[in-house]
């Protein structure tokens, strides 16, 4: 299965790479060298784009980031309540499992929202215990920086 030509990334999830790229001072046009659309959009919050460009947009961040950094950007993109939204559901989520039974499905479309091509299983195993296992579908890109920004 090739992966797919939809707008599975909200370009908000950009935002931190962005953010961390300023902070830095690196040309924000370097990172999305070979990228099709241009600067503009990609800052625009509403907007999406495929995988394959996220991917790539971190692929030419690869030289300017380590891992600790990447770890970094996830970290201050909740800190600065950009994700304040996802911070609030997961309260509901961790905090007992008779909340997470009734809200998981929405807690989990932020993720769908932000990242639609990646699935995710949750499994309720006991009282305040849940294991939740996200993943790619065959033929998508692993990226691991994904982790390193995402689960922190």
């Amino acid at each position: 299965m090739q992966a797919s030509a939809k707008k599975e990334v909200s370009c908000k999830a950009l935002e931190p790479i962005f953010h961390y790229a300023r902070l830095n001072n690196i040309d924000l046009y370097t990172l999305i060298h070979d990228i099709p659309y241009d600067l503009p959009y990609l800052l625009n919050k509403r907007e999406r784009i495929e995988w394959w460009v996220w991917t790539k947009i971190v692929s030419n961040s690869r030289k300017y980031f380590s891992q600790s950094e990447y770890e970094e950007m996830g970290s201050l993109f909740v800190r600065r309540g950009s994700y304040i939204e996802g911070l609030l559901w997961a309260f509901f989520l961790f905090t007992s499992t008779k909340f997470a039974k009734i809200f998981y499905k929405q807690i989990f479309h932020l993720a769908d929202a932000m990242f639609g091509c990646i699935k995710q299983n949750t499994e309720f195993i006991s009282e305040n215990s849940i294991r939740v296992t996200a993943y790619w579908e065959e033929g998508y890109e692993h990226c691991p920086e994904w982790s390193f920004i995402s689960i922190n």
